[in-house]
């Protein structure tokens, strides 16, 4: 339905600016003592009853009449009609709360609600409610006994709004009168967790606080907000109860009210003059508030946060039919909801320099204007020159409307929460929306339907619309029907989160999508995707894993606490390849879809084949590689490298750069993919560097098998890259040929030892027996990985292994410059007799050769690992800024520490079945020349190093290390401090 703000003719304007309080009009100030702190009990269920009705009288029992010289009427508007409201409008929640929440109710039930995110207080005539899943359900609160007593005992009147500047829940509770007077209470939680844990501080004011004489007595709370300041509404009530005396506004600080320690200060205004103050919300830095003077005339103030309240001449406006407890709507039962209505004002904001303003009106004449039922009447006022823009209406010549409340969002949109009734309709709730898609008009959209009028013929006091909290766009309400009966006892209060669809505020977002295994041939694959649900709820939420093989869970199993939630499933791929994961998470109120993604390797591990190093780039003779730029480079099929175009999964290359013109660091990673955050070597201007690079391959930029990605971050290098084995695929690694077999390192040489130390000459080969040394079987074997050290060069040069019997290629291992300390890994092919030879070209040098595994030939019988390449990703950075695992500072002298590698998440785990593991494995800012050594936890450290350097170096290495019992390798520094960066490339199953 759609509900029309109608205008009628403007009366007479004024453009006189505001001026000073009149006459009848007085300022207040004051202090509140020390806050009181109380943390309320926990409760689930219903607390014993108060005592049902109202307890204080009806407080606005004097009229308002026209004076003698009314302002013409308007002519009859056409009628507000129920239609429906556009699909965009929603309902994202509307919840009853039960009976153990709001246990004592009465068709007088004036609820309240504030929302802190997915954190919603609700408070009704004598009982409030929490819940921390976005009113999906909530618990009991006893404002009767859960605060300490005051005055008389509490009484009823509960407010509630939430401040988002000091994150602050404001509740405000109204106690009897005792023979002094009665006090109303504001009680503060700070953040979620002070509501989410009831931990509450308060303040109470009394009459007396504000000059009212004793006996009497405050009542009718309303609540404001501007940036800095909360406002209260209040009438100052004479002993009697049979009229107000005044009608006050008290103004607090906010930054006060947050502070448990504080003693606020408070400043106020009163006027026996006007009608009751209705604050507006949408307020910044200036409050508005306003109240009748007579039927035809409405009195505005301001009060700047930096000034003293102001007033604006009357108002003068058509005349409404004043209504003051005597509205007649009865529904098809006869039982009357407008019984106790008043026309005090109901519902204020202001919105694009306007004010507006609503009140109930009776059935009855105005002017030329007949009214069949109650209705709503407004009023609006530009703010700054208090003129009168027009006055809106909202009737019906089937039903009534009544107990509007309107609020303003983050955009100046306006949310708004009635009832209408009356004729052949029971007392339904409605709530409606004017912004940019209804922009003069409210569309309504019906909540809730009664089956009964109320026996006691009343309704009421009022109804609450707050701007939620969160992105700001939506609206938190209240509302209540009449269910299965006529008394207090059938009433159903309900919670009501509202706004347009696209402004959705349960929005999910997937903040990260992990893949806890990647080898799903014959194993379960397991995902996990983080997301934020907002509501806090997760049954508001629906996900899916889509496996990216055509087949799919969901819904996934979600888990989770506060608004942090997880997905998970499962999978067992049926055919091997490269997967890309996708989680979708779904709101339920929206349908609004987020998806997060990841790439997943079923099984494509395979078995090495060792070639004799070959050149397949050397940019010395072309272009180098300049800064921020990525290339593609060809492996598989390169002409004379050995390796074939296709069936194999990854690569072994020697990368050396040199020719270097500003510290960078250099990344390689399958081609087609996403660049990683790893890196395969690092360094500074002007060093030649090299290091062994295992890396799977992809599908090049015309979907060709068998390339590389590289990248260099900055300056300019000239790269060298030399291809020293491949990886077959799965379906090529038939037979025992090309498995691994993991060592704990062993030293197999070193030119220093021995009662006579030679250095390896200028232009002089050294041959290496390793079967049978340092853990080498004598037999069965193909290949071993070596990590081989230079130090003490004299003059720069290089290193070349590759197998005894073959012609030296043109190829290098090492590259070093003299004086210079430096390590790297070869995987190289045995030749004649088990041997390797190692050249060195250039003055003499000190050699040192750690075994770390071997691989198998072709003998039958063999066994070992097959290895799985994977997108390089980091699991270890201990540099503060970039930190990466556990650690964030350097490893110290003589220390060792465990790095978990098996189960990590990242762009490709590592899984737990994982034998042994390949990673680059860089040391940065060290303050000494020492040796780093990575071993499986669990075991003796051995006399092996990994990487050898010289202080303030950055320097990496590849290491293949066999994982120890709980997925971890251990790292020892030997010499002065360093920080330690490891990222994954491959593991061994």
């Amino acid at each position: 339905m759609v509900a029309a703000l109608l205008p009628t003719p403007a009366g007479a304007q004024s453009s006189s600016p505001y001026h000073p309080l009149a006459a009848g009009e007085r300022v207040i100030s004051g202090r509140l003592g020390a806050a009181h702190l109380v943390h309320l009990p926990s409760r689930s269920s219903q607390a014993p009853s108060a005592p049902v009705g109202p307890v204080h009288p009806l407080i606005r029992p004097r009229s308002l009449t026209a004076p003698a010289s009314s302002a013409p009427a308007g002519p009859t508007s056409p009628e507000t009609t129920v239609k429906a409201a556009p699909t965009d409008q929603t309902l994202f929640r509307t919840s009853a709360l039960s009976s153990a929440a709001i246990p004592t109710k009465d068709t007088i039930l004036e609820p309240s609600v504030s929302n802190n995110q997915n954190v919603v207080f609700y408070t009704a005539n004598w009982s409030a409610a929490v819940s921390t899943d976005a009113g999906a359900t909530f618990t009991y609160i006893n404002p009767f006994t859960d605060l300490p007593p005051a005055a008389a005992g509490f009484c009823c009147d509960q407010v509630t709004i939430y401040d988002p500047h000091y994150d602050i829940t404001i509740w405000e509770l109204q106690y009897l009168a005792n023979g002094v007077g009665n006090v109303q209470r504001l009680a503060i939680a700070n953040g979620r967790a002070g509501v989410a844990g009831n931990v509450w501080h308060y303040w109470d004011i009394t009459a007396q606080d504000v000059g009212a004489p004793a006996g009497h007595w405050l009542d009718f709370p309303r609540l404001a907000l501007s940036n800095n300041y909360l406002y209260l509404s209040t009438n100052d009530v004479a002993p009697s109860g049979a009229f107000y005396d005044e009608t006050l506004l008290l103004r607090l600080p906010l930054s006060a009210l947050a502070n448990p320690a504080s003693t606020p200060t408070f400043t106020g205004f009163g006027s026996t003059i006007a009608d009751v103050f209705e604050p507006v919300s949408g307020a910044t830095d200036t409050m508005y508030f306003g109240a009748h003077v007579a039927t035809t005339m409405f009195r505005v103030y301001r009060w700047a946060e930096t000034g003293v309240p102001q007033v604006a001449p009357n108002i003068t406006h058509p005349a409404y039919v004043d209504e003051n407890g005597d509205g007649l709507c009865p529904s098809p039962d006869t039982f009357n909801m407008c019984g106790r209505s008043d026309s005090r004002v109901a519902a204020g904001w202001l919105a694009g320099g306007t004010l507006g303003f609503l009140w109930a009106g009776k059935q009855g004449v105005a002017g030329t204007q007949t009214f069949p039922f109650p209705y709503i009447q407004g009023i609006r006022i530009t703010a700054d020159s208090a003129a009168l823009v027009d006055n809106p209406q909202i009737f019906s010549s089937n039903y009534a409307y009544q107990y509007p409340d309107v609020a303003v969002n983050a955009v100046g949109a306006l949310g708004l929460s009635l009832v209408y009734g009356g004729g052949t309709v029971y007392p339904t709730s409605a709530i409606g929306i004017m912004d940019d898609v209804s922009p003069s008009v409210f569309s309504l959209m019906p909540v809730r339907s009664g089956d009964h009028g109320p026996s006691n013929n009343a309704w009421g006091d009022y109804l609450t619309v707050r701007p939620a909290s969160g992105n700001g766009l939506t609206w938190v309400g209240t509302s209540y029907t009449l269910q299965g009966g006529t008394a207090g006892s059938s009433v159903e209060p309900r919670f009501l989160w509202f706004g347009r669809l696209r402004d959705d505020p349960f929005k999910p977002s997937v903040t990260g999508l992990g893949v806890a295994a990647m080898i799903g041939v014959s194993t379960g694959t397991a995902a996990t995707a983080d997301f934020t649900g907002p509501s806090g709820n997760a049954a508001d939420y629906t996900t899916s894993i889509n496996w990216g093989d055509g087949s799919s869970t969901q819904p996934g199993t979600i888990a989770g606490m506060g608004t942090a939630f997880s997905v998970t499933g499962s999978h067992t791929y049926t055919a091997m390849g490269r997967f890309t994961v996708a989680t979708t998470v779904s709101d339920s109120f929206a349908s609004t879809t987020v998806t997060s993604t990841a790439t997943v390797l079923t099984d494509t591990s395979g078995t090495y084949r060792p070639v004799v190093p070959a050149r397949i780039l050397d940019t010395r003779s072309g272009a180098p590689f300049g800064p921020n730029t990525t290339r593609e480079v060809q492996v598989g099929g390169f002409p004379g490298s050995g390796v074939p175009a296709t069936g194999i999964s990854a690569v072994v290359l020697n990368v050396t750069v040199t020719n270097t013109t500003a510290p960078s660091f250099m990344t390689l990673f399958p081609d087609s993919a996403l660049r990683p955050l790893a890196s395969n070597l690092n360094w500074t201007a002007g060093v030649t560097i090299p290091n062994l690079v295992e890396v799977a391959v992809g599908l090049s930029s015309t979907n060709a098998p068998g390339y590389i990605s590289v990248f260099n971050n900055q300056g300019n290098a000239d790269v060298i890259i030399d291809v020293e084995g491949y990886v077959t695929d799965h379906a090529s690694s038939s037979g025992p040929d090309g498995l691994f077999n993991p060592l704990v390192p062993a030293r197999i040489l070193d030119t220093r030892a021995g009662p006579t130390p030679v250095k390896l000459g200028a232009q002089s080969t050294l041959p290496v027996a390793l079967l049978g040394n340092g853990g080498v079987p004598s037999g069965g074997v193909e290949a071993v990985v070596l990590n081989v050290t230079v130090t003490n060069p004299t003059v720069p040069s290089f290193l070349t292994v590759w197998p005894d019997g073959d012609p030296k290629p043109k190829a290098s291992n090492l590259n070093f410059d003299a004086g210079q300390t430096i390590p790297n890994r070869v995987i190289v092919k045995l030749g004649m007799g088990g041997k390797v030879d190692i050249f060195n070209n250039a003055g003499t040098v000190d050699v040192i050769a750690d075994a770390g595994g071997w691989y198998t030939d072709a003998t039958a019988g063999g066994t070992g690992l097959r290895f799985q390449g994977v997108t390089p990703y980091r699991v270890l950075d201990t540099r503060p800024m970039t930190k990466v695992g556990p650690y964030a500072t350097p490893i110290q002298p003589q220390s060792s520490i465990p790095v978990q590698v098996a189960g990590t998440i990242g762009g490709g785990a590592t899984p737990n079945s994982a034998q042994a593991v390949v990673t680059n494995v860089t040391v940065t800012d060290t303050t000494g020349p020492s040796f780093l050594t990575v071993w499986p936890d669990g075991t003796s450290r051995p006399l092996a190093s990994d990487l050898n350097w010289t202080t303030g170096v950055t320097i990496p290495n590849l290491v293949v290390v066999k994982l120890g019992s709980l997925g971890r390798v251990d790292a020892f520094n030997n010499v002065g401090t360093t920080d330690l960066v490891v990222d994954v490339v491959g593991f061994y199953i």
